[in-house]
């Protein structure tokens, strides 16, 4: 079963299929999960500028107590986990949670003040943003020219929701590629079936009748050029084998009754052998029944003399 060429085909082309589609699904998915990351840098850029213009807008306004109150707003979005804003030594200035003002993030201060601006935890699935409030003219009623740079604003945000959207997206890829090999497969074994092997088989069909001495089949493909090509040459194959089946046969008849003229000349020519024979022993017959004449002649003759004799002796 497994030395057929269908089931080699098949195989062939689902292993393809399999290693293509799976190829593509998965560079598919990858980019999704690059473009749905990028949409959340941008909208965490977003929220960044907000957050930053909603407070510089409280801390002018001389309203610096609504900047916890409006951390605790954004936090009670489900993606918010975290927003706080810390100094360069790791000490929480504001937050949301307004049990960690006051305390300081641990590793922080010998880590320093984070280069990259995003950075995603795979292990926790956080996307956490870190944004630079640096002084400015606005501020110096609070805060003294010299100090540069007020704070640093840290929001971590919870990126569940896109998981599931990409798992999402994963297991309709997945699906979807399980359905398109599966029809696929489907699609090339009725092919396989309709234009290889049915032809295929009826050819050995054809084939097995004329091994049986049935030469007058004659077979017709139409499926493809190519099947048509064989079956054609079939036919003639199958003529020629025909026409020298039929040559055959004369041959032997022919060669038969040239033996059966050669036996009956071979019986004639031995029947003339012993005609001959028997007519030499008639020829020697013949000289010895002559010669056997010629001795009773001579015996006469003899008799004649000694006949002759006896009467001159009795007169």
């Amino acid at each position: 079963m497994f030395n057929s060429l269908k089931i080699k085909i098949l195989t062939l082309v689902t292993v393809m299929l399999v290693i293509i589609i799976s190829s593509v699904a998965y560079l598919n998915y990858l980019q999704q999960k690059e473009m749905l990351h990028e949409i959340a840098s941008r909208n965490t850029s977003v929220l960044i500028e907000t957050i930053k213009s909603s407070i510089s807008n409280a801390m002018r306004s001389g309203r610096s107590d609504e900047v916890g109150s409006i951390f605790a707003r954004i936090k009670s979005r489900e993606f918010v986990k975290s927003i706080r804003i810390l100094d360069t030594t790791g000490k929480v200035l504001n937050s949301a949670d307004r049990a960690e003002v006051g305390r300081e993030l641990p590793g922080f201060a010998e880590q320093g003040v984070p280069l990259r601006n995003l950075s995603l935890l795979p292990d926790t699935g956080i996307f956490v943003s870190y944004a630079r409030i640096y002084n400015a003219p606005q501020c110096y009623q609070c805060h003294a020219p010299a100090k540069e740079l007020l704070g640093i604003l840290e929001i971590k945000l919870s990126l569940d929701y896109m998981n599931s959207f990409i798992a999402r997206e994963r297991q309709t890829a997945v699906l979807s590629s399980l359905l398109l090999v599966f029809l696929t497969f489907i699609t090339i074994c009725v092919f396989l079936i309709l234009y290889v092997e049915n032809p295929i088989r009826k050819l050995i069909r054809y084939m097995e009748q004329v091994e049986q001495g049935d030469f007058e089949q004659k077979i017709t493909l139409t499926n493809s050029i190519e099947l048509r090509t064989l079956g054609e040459s079939f036919n003639r194959m199958v003529l020629r084998l025909k026409t020298m089946m039929e040559t055959t046969i004369s041959h032997e008849r022919e060669l038969a009754r040239a033996q059966e003229k050669l036996s009956h000349h071979r019986e004639t020519h031995q029947m003339n052998g012993r005609l001959e024979e028997q007519i030499r022993e008639i020829e020697s017959l013949n000289v010895a029944l002559e010669e056997r004449i010629e001795e009773i002649e001579e015996a006469n003759y003899k008799i004649a003399d000694l006949a002759g004799e006896l009467e001159d002796k009795n007169t």
